[in-house]
């Protein structure tokens, strides 16, 4: 849930925003009443990192208490900290919200909302609880329908798709898959000295984001399953580009990144409006994400890997490894035999289109200079540059060499 929804559940009609509103799309993961540092003795706060002790992120704080808000140093330090383990939004009582209360949220983005005394304290408490887990519930009852499809425990598509329904899913169109990674968590893990627990709440904390993420940047809804430091997901995108799909998943990354300072990667998989075909697009999501490391953006979609999605359903690699080395692997040689650049030079001639002017610009080289590596790559692989099947064999060996580096770095 984010704070966008509070105002639309049903009992909570009377809560009214009065400042932050570009913060709307915070998550909240539970209410706290901050008049709770009363019961612990402390009648004159002065040291708001003692409420903060008790932020573990996502909280929709409730402050009723005068000697909280009229202390206005204490209570800009209160949000400081309270902003640095990322609390969601204040709920404050009604006649003690002050215009300097409003700036000070609109300029940090923090929703405040304003409690009536129309609304008690006891009846917010149960609604906002009550509404956190019905959708923590609705999200497990989909995640289990997702690991139900991909396991094949399921009797019809009629019926999967009812159930989908009936959680807020719709099966009947079309959706994506995509596998999420953490880059480098297992390195990172070791050197970090963490334990499982500290593993495991990272681990939660991307499901969190991705949740949040698509709540605010996609759509409402969507399936999940964890494995090791992976997500797969499922998610609709009827009407949904893919630049905006990709924007998501860049927002994603860079919400990890700003949390424990490593990044993801992600493959994507094919559209599809059957039940039957998602555990394929998600095996083409997985091929994808084996090739995101390719791209400059961390991000693959299955059908922008043109051949390599053919490679990718090869099970036994050795034969793609053979073939290009049949075709590559003299002028490999030559390279580490003399130190030569014969092999990268064939590479950007290919991805030139065979011109010798772009090529020489491309490589910072006298065309002459050009002529005569190509002339010399000629000669150790016996072949003519000239011949269009030549230049197929060598463009699909370089291609297979790259996805074959893409699966072992």
């Amino acid at each position: 849930m984010i704070c966008e929804d509070l105002i639309s559940i049903p009992g909570l009609e009377t809560l009214k925003l009065m400042g932050g509103k570009r913060g709307l799309k915070r998550r909240i993961s539970w209410i706290y009443f901050a008049d709770s540092m009363r019961a612990l003795g402390q009648e004159n706060p002065t040291d708001p990192e003692c409420f903060a002790e008790w932020i573990k992120g996502g909280e929709l704080m409730v402050i009723t208490s005068e000697i909280i808000l009229k202390n206005w140093e204490f209570f800009r330090n209160l949000v400081y900290s309270s902003e640095q383990k990322k609390a969601a939004a204040m709920i404050i009582q009604t006649g003690l919200i002050t215009d300097r209360i409003i700036e000070f949220a609109d300029e940090h983005e923090i929703p405040v909302f304003e409690l009536s005394w129309d609304l008690r304290l006891i009846d917010l408490s149960q609604i906002v609880c009550k509404a956190i887990l019905d959708e923590e519930n609705h999200n497990d009852s989909l995640d289990r329908i997702f690991a139900n499809i991909i396991f094949n425990r399921y009797d019809s598509e009629a019926n999967i798709i009812k159930l989908a329904e009936y959680h807020g899913f719709d099966l009947s169109n079309q959706y994506t898959t995509a596998v999420i990674d953490i880059n480098g968590f297992d390195e990172y893990k070791l050197s970090e000295g963490w334990g499982e627990d500290r593993a495991q709440s990272i681990k939660n904390t991307l499901v969190s984001i991705v949740r949040q993420n698509f709540r605010c940047f996609l759509v409402k809804k969507l399936m999940t399953m964890t494995y090791d430091h992976r997500l797969n997901l499922l998610f609709p995108s009827a009407n949904i580009s893919d630049e905006d799909i990709r924007t998501c998943f860049h927002h994603i990354s860079d919400s990890l990144y700003s949390y424990c300072s490593l990044r993801t990667r992600t493959g994507i998989g094919r559209r599809c409006s059957f039940v039957s075909k998602i555990k394929s697009s998600l095996r083409d999501a997985e091929a994808a994400l084996r090739l995101s490391k390719s791209s400059s953006d961390g991000i693959m979609f299955c059908k922008d890997m043109g051949i390599m999605k053919l490679f990718s359903h090869i099970d036994n690699e050795e034969y793609l490894i053979e073939y290009y080395k049949e075709v590559l692997g003299k002028i490999e040689e030559a390279d580490a035999l003399v130190g030569s650049t014969l092999c990268s030079t064939l590479e950007c001639y290919i991805e030139n289109n065979m011109n010798t002017t772009e090529t020489s610009a491309a490589l910072y080289i006298h065309r002459n200079t050009l002529r005569y590596r190509l002339k010399k790559i000629e000669e150790i692989l016996g072949v003519s540059l000239e011949n269009k099947k030549t230049i197929v064999m060598l463009d699909n060996a370089f291609t297979i060499k790259r996805y074959i580096e893409a699966n072992i770095n």
